[in-house]
């Protein structure tokens, strides 16, 4: 004769194997939620590649050659020039294009790209608004960088000169 109960993954009487169960299965959803988290962070990450350490500006092109070609990996791209701290970067906020030392030094610092076939991309300056990533500096944003060539070197000038602690090479997602 065929039984008309079938078998329970757990036993709903005994209160213990339902606490347990419950207990089980929220320790396995935030274990789920923290990995993602993991994961997520990882692939959405901010890259950045050191080009250059320490150097001073002048009016003259200095070319930059970094220890590994530079490739885009994220959705933007940008040469960030970060400005020595004792040279005193102007914040404002309001005036992105202002780049002002404290001792009243106008910067008007020129960014390019060079490919490794060579080609030239000219990237659009402005300064880092405070409080973010890069207190003192200076970015060079380079716009659709094609992604099927790494970036060979990299040119910069200013005609004021201005001291950087170095000068970077960075990937992100988002704005």
């Amino acid at each position: 004769m065929a039984s008309n109960f079938r078998q329970r993954a757990i036993n709903l009487d005994d209160w213990r194997e339902v606490f347990l169960f419950i207990v089980a299965g929220i320790g396995g959803l935030v274990l789920l939620v923290v990995v993602g988290g993991i994961i997520y962070g990882v692939v959405s990450a901010d890259s950045e590649q050191i080009v250059s350490g320490p150097v001073v500006l002048s009016p003259q092109w200095q070319e930059f050659v970094p220890p590994k070609a530079l490739r885009p990996m994220k959705q933007s791209q940008e040469i960030v020039l970060d400005v020595e701290p004792s040279e005193g970067l102007v914040a404002d906020n309001l005036h992105e294009d202002r780049m002002q030392l404290a001792n009243g030094v106008w910067l008007r610092p020129q960014i390019q790209l060079v490919d490794s076939q060579g080609n030239v991309f000219d990237a659009q300056v402005r300064r880092y608004a405070v409080p973010s990533l890069y207190e003192n500096g200076i970015s060079g944003q380079v716009s659709n960088l094609p992604k099927d060539r790494t970036f060979a070197k990299v040119r910069v000038r200013s005609a004021s000169p201005v001291r950087l602690s170095r000068i970077v090479w960075h990937c992100h997602n988002g704005k």
